[in-house]
């Protein structure tokens, strides 16, 4: 289902013709198209999805941004020489150059999904924003600087880390270090633990408030309170004699990092341990509020 501007929508609306008869998936979002395949199915199947591509195009009168087109394999293998051994996909007459790294959506993808281009980044605009604010703020209030922190600084730590929430402690440190350095600025607060200015500001953990966003979205998805079906990321635990809630999801084996650490493991664990009472909450905000009364930092890694 596609939502956004209905002429836009309407004028694009066969654009997934172009896959019929081949092994290749679409995604879109507003004028963005994402094509993507396994290697496991035919490499010729994406080539000609491309040439039709570029075929609807011409026919539309649109114009490709071929200077935002990449490719980008994900691959958990070292000895890959993607500009050697890789294959050359096209759309019409340009050929598509390969990435190593592709943001998407404002998010660093790189080719083992171990996110830590993207870790860097964030963390590295974070402190750059933070030591902002303390240079031309006035003020030395630790409330205002608290919300100024909250208002331009949290939100790029925290945006779309359902998809990235690293698992590695380097990159928990790193983010976490940001909010660290911070608070320790504020006036008053400097002999402190770092838990202990935290408690004074009233503010979490960056850690803790990853694990309730996973949490959150866990719990839309299981009722049905956003558009992503539960099928296709949750798999319930069939085992119902064991204590606990009716929402048990059954966690698989993993093999790599990527699926291991992805968001429906690594949350199954916490989820399968939460009280009926929070998971069976009426309403997300009501969950949430029960959700601040959970202890969570057992499983926090710094």
């Amino acid at each position: 289902m596609f939502y956004g501007p209905t002429l836009f929508l309407l004028f694009i609306n066969d654009i997934d013709d172009i896959l019929f008869g081949t092994s290749v998936c679409m995604k879109l979002f507003a004028d963005d198209v994402k094509l993507y395949s396994s290697f496991t199915h035919s490499l010729h199947d994406l080539q000609v999805v491309c040439d039709r591509l570029a075929t609807w195009a011409e026919k539309w009168q649109l114009r490709i941004a071929f200077d935002k087109c990449s490719v980008h394999r994900i691959s958990n293998r070292d000895s890959v020489n993607v500009t050697v051994c890789s294959p050359k996909y096209k759309i019409g007459a340009h050929v598509l150059h390969w990435s190593d790294e592709t943001r998407d959506l404002g998010v660093i993808i790189d080719k083992k999904l171990n996110f830590n281009s993207h870790v860097s980044a964030v963390a590295h605009k974070a402190h750059v924003r933070a030591s902002l604010i303390l240079r031309t703020f006035q003020t030395r209030d630790p409330v205002i600087l608290t919300k100024a922190f909250i208002t331009y600084v949290r939100p790029i730590l925290e945006y779309c880390t359902s998809v990235w929430s690293p698992h590695a402690i380097s990159n928990i440190n790193k983010i976490e270090s940001c909010q660290r350095w911070f608070t320790k600025r504020i006036k008053g607060m400097f002999g402190m633990q770092y838990s202990e200015r935290l408690a004074c500001l009233n503010l979490e953990s960056l850690q803790i408030r990853r694990l309730k966003c996973d949490l959150s979205l866990c719990y839309k998805i299981i009722h049905n309170e956003i558009t992503i079906l539960s099928d296709d990321f949750l798999v319930f635990s069939d085992v119902t004699r064991t204590r606990g809630h009716c929402y048990k999801l059954f966690k698989g084996c993993s093999r790599v990092n990527a699926h291991k650490y992805f968001f429906s493991n690594r949350i199954t664990e916490i989820w399968n341990a939460l009280p009926s009472a929070v998971v069976e909450a009426s309403s997300l905000n009501v969950f949430k509020r029960m959700l601040d009364s959970v202890d969570l930092t057992k499983y926090c890694l710094f």
